[in-house]
């Protein structure tokens, strides 16, 4: 990560900082500071927090997809799943687990350390349109004809 930071995906207590989606911030109990983030597409404010929660969206103004430090090493997790064996760069994973589901968790991270696509579907849609839009080469979570299911 470009700004030296490690993803620690688990519990809060003793990180520096905490960012949780609106609505749970009890998850982030023991970290030092907690960013609540409103799960908008567009970034929109959180509206009312507890009191010492920050809102991402007003604390950390964006701005276009520009970064002007200095070039991102490679990332860090932890845990860390390594990369799904059966997807390479070129692929395109689809998945309805969520991310904080951990099959979900295991097929995103999976699929960006292989430098893979995801497409995360949610709600009611047509899995089989999706796949063929979107030209998806494996699934996670799911099964559709005629292609690699991925666990």
């Amino acid at each position: 990560m470009a700004t030296g930071a490690t993803a620690v995906v688990g519990s809060a207590e003793d990180c520096d900082a905490a960012f949780v989606l609106a609505g749970r911030e009890d998850e982030a109990a023991g970290a030092d500071d907690v960013l609540a983030l409103s799960g908008h597409p567009l970034g929109a404010p959180c509206g009312s927090l507890p009191p010492m929660v920050q809102d991402y969206a007003r604390e950390v103004p964006s701005y276009g997809d520009h970064f002007g430090g200095p070039r991102p090493g490679p990332a860090r997790w932890e845990p860390a799943p390594g990369p799904l064996p059966t997807l390479g760069a070129g692929d395109r994973l689809l998945t309805v687990l969520g991310p904080e589901d951990p099959g979900g968790l295991a097929a995103l991270l999976g699929a960006l350390t292989a430098g893979a696509g995801l497409v995360l579907c949610t709600g009611e849609v047509d899995l089989a349109g999706v796949a063929a839009a979107e030209r998806v080469t494996a699934t996670a979570g799911t099964s559709l004809d005629g292609l690699p299911q991925i666990e």
